[in-house]
């Protein structure tokens, strides 16, 4: 892999893009210059692989938010929400920034001016990729059975990426929910990213074991597995969170209490308090 070089008492990155042109960038430091470059080398194999659209020179991070605001955040719900955040956080902080040279230096950057703020939690629901809707479409099963049964290995991706690249490191008050992923795999999946540490990978943001960031900041939820119950102590009990998956139609309304009497049979109170009530509410800051 290519690393930067010094150019006039500044750090300059050399790469081809996708389109096989040769391309440059001058850097204060070295650190920045080489999450850049990691960064547009990442992007080139994607955009090879089709895993994502390339990103267009020239583009400001102002531009990405008219486009969202236009187009994606009014068919949400929370479309005030996301105009408020957009106006008042995140045009200020970036706004003028090319989209091309948007890293993790300047977002960390924005985060420790945002030190002072209580800790944040990010429910993360489901992580559907363009590779998932590609089994959606493949999927002969009247129900989608196949895709339906997928979504836990993508999130499994997405926990590795808060983990493994120092995303909970860097910032410790942030804390992740990941709703429905299924609680079979989460256990095992977490002994595993254990065991290579320190064995034939190296992780350069991670400073401790993929088991402490997550039960220091990370919970799951279940609506009717039996595995809520039966894994609460290999999840860690604090990690655990009930959910009533209000208003779907397999949700556990109505009789939910019923319920939860009937699927916590045997289980201490002051568990069930926990993960009925006590661990949601720590997570999402309510008294």
């Amino acid at each position: 892999m290519a690393k930067p070089t010094k150019h006039r008492g500044k750090w300059r990155i050399r790469w081809t893009d996708h389109a096989g042109k040769r391309q440059s960038e001058v850097y204060e430091r070295y650190k920045d210059a080489e999450q850049a470059l990691r960064r547009h080398q990442l992007e080139v194999d994607e955009v090879r692989g089709g895993a994502r659209l390339p990103v267009v020179r020239g583009k400001t991070f102002n531009d990405l938010c008219d486009y969202w605001l236009a187009t994606r955040a009014k068919e949400k719900r929370s479309q005030k929400d996301d105009r408020s955040i957009i106006e008042c956080h995140l045009r200020p902080a970036f706004g003028r920034v090319q989209l091309a040279s948007l890293h993790v230096s300047l977002v960390d950057r924005f985060k420790g001016d945002q030190a002072h703020l209580a800790p944040h939690t990010v429910a993360n629901h489901l992580t559907l990729k363009k590779s998932l809707w590609d089994v959606f479409r493949r999927d002969p099963t009247p129900q989608k059975g196949i895709f339906t049964a997928l979504p836990a290995q993508a999130i499994a991706e997405t926990l590795c990426w808060y983990i493994l690249t120092g995303v909970l490191e860097r910032h410790p008050k942030l804390r992740v929910v990941f709703v429905e992923p299924g609680l079979y795999w989460v256990a095992g999946f977490i002994r595993f990213l254990d065991s290579r540490m320190g064995a034939h990978y190296e992780f350069p943001g991670v400073k401790e074991l993929p088991s402490t960031y997550f039960k220091r900041q990370m919970a799951v939820t279940f609506v009717h597995e039996p595995e809520g119950v039966e894994m609460r102590h290999a999840l860690g009990i604090e990690n655990v969170l009930w959910s009533t998956d209000f208003p779907h139609p397999v949700c556990n309304w109505p009789n939910a209490g019923e319920k939860i009497v009937k699927q916590f049979a045997g289980v201490p109170e002051d568990e069930v308090h926990a993960i009925t009530w006590a661990n949601g509410a720590r997570m999402y800051g309510i008294e």
